[in-house]
Formats: C-alpha cells, structure tokens, sequence
C-alpha cells in the first residue's frame, strides 16, 4: 500500500515539473499535427494532485491558416470523485490572455473551424454510440469561471449575426448549473473594464416550431458590473442600443421564468449612459415564435427592496420623425441627464403597484427639470391611493393625494356609481414655462407665469363633490368654484350645480385676442368680475350671476335649453353704468346706460323662432344728454318681426315701430319713424331751424348696414351715412 501511494505521489510529482509539462505540450502538438495536417502549437499541459489541468501557450489556426484559438493559459479544476457519481463537476475554470475567432463565409455556409470537426469525425460509428451512451445520465456542473484578458470575435455571413467581445476581468460562482433541470444558482458574477457588440444585418426567418414555455430558475446573490460598454444593432428592425455601463450592482437576484416572477434586494446604477436609438426598419421585421399557450402565463411580477439610480444618462431617439423645437417636449427625442432614482419596496404587476417613492428627479432641458418628485404610491384590484405626493421643479411646486376604491378597473367606464374618490387634493403653484414645455399655451398671456391651485373634491365618481376649486394668478385670474358634478365620466350624462364664489378675469392681452374679431372701435373691458351660481348640463343652463367690469355691472339670470326640438330661453339682464358707447364702438355719441333687458321664447333659427325681448331704459347717455326713459319691445313669430320703439323727454319724442318679414334666408322691413325735437336750442341747433315734425318710411331689405338698400319718403330731413350706418339729422330751410 505505501509502495502505490509513493509511486502516485512521484507520478504527481513527474506531472507538476515543468520538463513533464513541456514534453506533454510537444507530445500532443505532434499528435494534432498529424492529425489535422495544421501548425498546432501546445506549450504546455498539466495535471496536479489537486486534479488541476492546466495547459499553457497553445495556438490553433482556422482553415485559412488564421487565428482560431490561442491563450496563455486555460486551467479546468476537476472533481474527479464525482466522475464515480456520473458528475462532470468542473470546480474551477480560468482562461488567461485568450483570442478566438469564430466565423462562417456565405461562399460555403462553413465555420473556418470545420478542419477540425473533420479530422476527429472518422471515429466508427460504433465508437460514437458507445460515447454516447457512455456520457449519457451525466450532470454537468461548473462551479467558478475567472477569464481575464478574453478577447473574442464570432462572425456568421450567412445568418448576418456579428458578436465581438474584449473582457477584461469575469468572475462567476456557481452553487448550481443543471442545464437539463432548468436552474442556475450563482453567488458572484463579477464583469471590468469589458467591451462587447452584437450585431444582426439580415432578417432572421420565422421560428414556426412550437416550443414549451422556459423553466429556467436563475438566482445570484450579487451581480456586478464596472466600467463596461457595448453596442446592439439590429439592423432589420432599425434598433440601436449602446449602454454604456459605469456602476450596476444587484443583490439577492432571483427570475423565476416559467412565473415569471423577478426579484432583487438591491438595485443600484450610478454614471451609466445608455442610449436607444429607431431608424429606418424594414417591412415584416418581426419574429414570430410559436409557444405552447397552454402552459404560458401573463401574470408577471416585479420585486425590489431598494432601487437607487445616481446620476444617469438617458437617450432616446426616433428618426421616424421630425424634431421639435427644442423648447417644446418632444417625445419621439428624449434625453435625460442626471437621472436620479430612490424606490423602496417596489412590488408590481398587471393588477398591483406598491411602491415608496423617495426622490426621483432628472433633466429634460434647460427650461425643464424635476428637481423632486415623492410619495407613496399603491394600486391594487379595488384600490389606487397616491399618498404625500410631491413634485417639485424650478418653476412648479405641488403637493397632492388621491384615494380611490373600485370593485374592478373596468368600473371606471362601465359603473362609475361604484368607484369612490375618498380624497383628492391638489395644493401649490405650477410655472407657466412647465406647461408650455409639454403643451404651449398659445392663447394664454405671457403675463401669467405662475398660477397659484387649491382643491380639495371627493364622492363618487358620477357624483363628485367640490369643497374647493381654486386657481389664482398673480391677480390677474381667480376662479374659486364649489358645488357638485355628477355624470361622470360620460359627457352627455354630466350635470353641475355650482356656486361661483369668485370668477375674475384681468387679462388684457386675452381681452386684446377678443377684440381683433370686432371692430377697431369697440372697446372691451380689461377685468371683469362674477360671482352667482350655475346649475345644469352640456345642454341646459340655469345661471345666476352677478357681473362687474370698469364699464360697469350687471346682474343676469338666464334658463337656457339648446336640446334638439326644444329650444328655450328666459334671459333676465339688470345692468347699471354700463358703457354702451364703448361696447358699440359709439364713444362720441353713446355714454352710460343702466336698463333692463329681457327675452324669453323658443328656438333660436328664424324660421321657427317665437319670441319676445323687452328693454327698458331708466338711463342712457347720448352726446351731452341723459335720457331717463324708454322701452323697446319686439316679436318675432312665424317668421314675422315686429319692434316698437318709445323715447319721450323733455326735448325729445322718438318714436319706431318696425315691421319686418323673413323671407329667403333675408328679413325685409319698413319702419315708421317720428321725431319731435321740442327745443333746438337744448339740442344745440341753429336758430335758423324751426320746429320739425317728420314722418317718413324707411323700407329695407338685408341684415348687413354695409348692404342696406333703402326707399325713402321724408318730409324734412335728410339721411347720411357716417361709418357704416346711417342716421338721422334735420335740415335747415332755405
């Protein structure tokens, strides 16, 4: 027994000295030689106590005489007790200073390694079997890889797949490889200082085999990457993508594929660059794969502890489509510096979302940045609750909270009555610049740069209640509604009953908008002031208003229904001080006027309307002088008009009455007008003039003053016509 384990023990010995090693080297460099006819180089091989194999400088060329394979050094620790159990148990593996280049040419669909495949395939078939059935029920396992210095390029003309690869450092432990089991357990996968590119430049064909979904279970303790870039192009699809990785670390990794459930403890990414970019792509690029349905799933899950990303860049780029300008979100041309990231007990899937945002911010552009975004965030099948929300940017500062419980998502649309709001709450500033940068607000005055929001509404959701609506800025908007909405999220069904705490415009440039539509000479007012209630839906309304302006105020009721068939109105207006002249763009002529008006009928086209309106005056400036009284009243029925208009003051009686047919799409009339001047002097004429008393009938045809035709019959008196209208003046006698 001692004389057998002396002589191991000097076989070993033989086997570990350098001479043995070399001589080995040279033995199977000449074997190869013979045997594929190639220049072959094998350095050094050996084989230790420990069951290390380790071979040294070897060299391997491809058919064209090029480099295949060469390394410093290879060494395979194998466990040679678990060849006894029908195990392959690879203890260690490192790969030092190694090139390979693998490569297949269109011109004969062959890997330029195929000498070799050939000179080791003459072996009988009966060897080949019984190697077979030899290997056969052997578990393969390895438990660490280290490769440094790997370099390697695979190169597939036919199939138009390019993989190039340079690692600097790898290290990979293992617990458990069973590729015939499906698992994959590792502790450490360690990846430095490495470059790689994948390329794909033809279409690769259909896969129509119907496989079984992946059982793979993949766990790693840690899994870590430094300082590492590539690149993946597939050409056929028009997608690029070049992550360049700087810091990645996850903890405790688990992906369970057939649930398709993933986990980590831990998520760290801090400096990476990762840019993906969508060209051209050709027609019917996409794969289709055929998977046995029956066993698949879609429930997917996503878990993490902690998620912390640091100062990341992001690129996305669509050359589809055309940029925008770069003051505008463009979301086909995204790029995001310093992306920040802080999640904590991330747990989501289709139907589930529980998450603590802790920090989250980045930058768009110069004009656009999140300088802090937080909250917690929870979804499930009955429940979505945003919580402590906050968002902050260099223009925008809100804080907010929702809470919502639903029997299902589809109740939304399908039962509102069953969806809830517990809460909502919206309170802060948003910055005018924010909101141009996703949606330019066009119409808005460049003024307003900051509007100040306030709100707090709950109930159902075809049944809201607003405690507080408030939206203020700069003093120059103020709208502070409360009351309830109900019909929701129909619009036909949507109903209101609103009290209009406060509605207050000062807005001249929006003002100004309004009055490029109307003559040059009508003035609008700068501000403008409501207070009241408003009740009713998209197509009935019932208001009750009060108004104030700097060209006066104006209480107004009205009870409109512009439902199809059943039009209807009731308009009660009470104004006072209202500057008519300026309204009507008659400043000269036309001053205060406080009256009341109302109209009341049905519809609205002329061909079916039956209505009444009435106006009486109790003030109005004209020139000089105050009129304290008047009426005007009017009908309109059965396409018949019929108007009257009273003016009696000391110094002047002023009488119309009009009648007025529609006709053809035109309404002609005849008016009947009597003006008694008492006193020229108080109206300022000559004392030339005398007394007038005219009657006269104006007949006309069309609604346009610019298109007024007229037949006139006149006693004394003249008719002129100043700025596209006509009027009325005496003459003096001869």
């Amino acid at each position: 027994m001692i004389i057998i384990v002396g002589c191991l023990l000097l076989l070993f010995v033989a086997l570990n000295m350098p001479a043995t090693q070399r001589y080995i080297g040279k033995r199977a460099t000449s074997f190869l030689v013979h045997k594929t006819g190639k220049d072959i180089r094998v350095g050094q091989i050996g084989f230790n106590i420990w069951a290390e194999l380790a071979i040294k400088d070897t060299y391997i060329p491809d058919n064209n005489n090029d480099t295949l394979v060469d390394f410093d050094y290879v060494v395979v620790d194998i466990h040679l007790w678990d060849l006894f159990h029908n195990k392959i148990h690879l203890e260690a593996v490192t790969v030092e200073g190694m090139t390979f280049n693998l490569y297949k040419n269109t011109s004969d669909s062959l890997y330029n390694f195929n000498y070799l495949i050939a000179a080791f395939s003459s072996s009988s078939s009966t060897e080949t079997k019984a190697d077979t059935a030899a290997s056969e029920g052997f578990e393969f396992l390895i438990s660490e890889v280290l490769l440094e210095q790997v370099r390697g390029n695979y190169s597939d003309s036919v199939s138009g797949l390019f993989f190039k690869g340079n690692i600097h450092y790898l290290e990979a432990q293992a617990d458990e490889f069973d590729l015939d089991k499906q698992v994959i357990a590792l502790d450490e996968v360690l990846l430095k200082n490495s470059t790689w590119s994948f390329e794909q430049h033809k279409l690769s064909p259909d896969d129509t085999t119907i496989s079984e979904p992946s059982k793979w279970l993949i766990t790693m303790d840690e899994f870590f990457i430094e300082k590492t870039n590539g690149h993946y192009i597939n050409e056929p699809s028009g997608l690029y993508l070049y992550p360049n990785i700087n810091y990645l670390l996850a903890t405790d990794v688990k992906a369970d594929i057939a649930r398709m459930d993933y986990s980590a403890e831990k998520l760290k990414l801090k400096g990476n660059d990762i840019k993906y970019y969508v060209g051209k792509t050709v027609a019917n690029t996409a794969r289709t794969s055929v998977v046995d349905s029956s066993t698949s799933s879609t429930q997917w899950r996503v878990r993490a502890e902690m998620i912390a990303l640091e100062d990341n860049h992001l690129v996305y780029y669509d050359s589809a489509n055309a940029p925008l300008p770069t003051n505008q979100f463009d979301p086909a041309h995204v790029e995001v510096n310093h992306l920040t990231l802080h999640i904590n007990n991330l747990d989501i899937s289709p139907t589930y979302v529980d998450a603590q945002l802790e920090s989250f911010a980045f930058a768009i552009s110069e004009t656009m940045a999140v300088k802090a975004f937080s909250g917690q965030f929870h979804l499930d099948s009955m429940h979505l609750n945003l919580t402590k929300q906050h968002l902050e940017t260099n223009h925008t500062k809100l804080d907010f909270s929702l809470k919502t419980t639903f029997p299902s998502f589809s109740a939304f649309l399908n039962s509102p009555e069953k969806v809830f709001i517990n809460e909502l709450k919206l309170n802060g500033e948003v910055g005018r610049s924010d909101v141009d940068y996703f949606y330019p607000l066009k119409d808005v005055p460049a003024s307003i740069q900051t509007i100040a929001i306030n709100t707090a509404l709950k109930g159902k959701l075809n049944d809201l209640h607003l405690s507080t609506f408030k939206i203020e800025s700069e003093n120059q908007l103020l709208i502070d509604i409360s009351g309830k909405i109900t019909g929701l999220p129909e619009v036909d069904s949507l109903s209101y009953d609103l009290t209009i705490n406060k509605l207050m415009t000062n807005l001249p440039t929006i003002l100004a908008t309004a009055q490029k539509q109307v003559s040059e000479k009508v003035q609008l007012p700068t501000w403008i002031d409501f207070t009241g209630t408003l009740k009713g839906t998209t197509q009935l309304v019932d208001a009750q208003l009060k108004m104030n302006s700097q060209l006066g105020s104006a209480d107004i009721r009205a009870n409109v229904d512009i439902r199809k068939d059943n039009e209807q109105y009731d308009v009660a207006i009470s104004a006072t001080e209202l500057a008519l002249g300026k309204l009507t763009g008659q400043d000269s002529l036309l001053g205060k006027a406080t009256f009341n008006f109302n109209a009341k009928g049905r519809y609205f086209d002329p061909n079916k309307m039956d209505a009444t309106t009435s106006l009486v005056l109790k003030k109005m400036e004209v020139g000089k002088h105050t009129l304290t009284s008047g009426t005007i009243s009017a009908t309109w029925k059965n396409k018949q008009l019929a108007s009257t208009i009273n003016i009696h003051e000391k110094y002047l009686d002023f009488v119309i009455k009009t009648a007025g047919a529609w006709k053809n799409e035109s309404l002609t009339t005849s008016n009947d007008i009597k003006i008694n001047i008492i006193d020229f002097k108080e109206w300022n004429l000559s004392e030339e003039s005398i007394k007038l008393k005219t009657n006269f009938i104006l007949a006309t045809k069309g609604i346009s003053l610019d298109d007024f035709s007229a037949k006139t019959s006149i006693e004394k008196g003249n008719i002129i016509h100043q700025s596209g209208y006509y009027s009325f003046a005496p003459s003096v006698l001869d």
